[in-house]
């Protein structure tokens, strides 16, 4: 059975494929932190926080990217950065999917890398 989180990365990661995006990986976890997936496109890492709500009653699902969770996204791509030395451009996006019509927002850039 699939849960819902897998139901979102999975139409995340179509979403990602169909718009050009090669999917490097999914899930990827070290001991501190997690990511959804992983994907590259014209020589830049995106790392994607996917966000998905059954309805929007308590509010979309990008709206729970809060600054916490801002840091988080910051220091899993530094751990992913660093365990596949990445030296290239590396950009954090958000793809939330809502409601029963599963209303898809993405949002490129969504975290504010800081200067290496």
């Amino acid at each position: 059975m699939t849960s819902n989180a897998e139901k979102g990365e999975d139409l995340a990661a179509e979403f990602l494929v169909e718009t050009g995006f090669e999917i490097v990986c999914r899930n990827w976890r070290d001991r501190f932190c997690e990511i959804d997936i992983v994907a590259k496109k014209d020589k830049c890492i995106h790392i994607v926080e996917v966000k998905y709500r059954q309805d929007n009653y308590h509010g979309y699902g990008y709206e729970f990217v809060d600054k916490t969770k801002q840091r988080r996204l910051l220091k899993a791509a530094q751990r992913w950065t660093q365990a596949n030395r990445w030296k290239g451009d590396i950009v954090i996006d958000v793809i939330s999917i809502d409601g029963q019509e599963l209303e898809l927002t993405y949002i490129e850039n969504a975290v504010e890398m800081p200067l290496r």
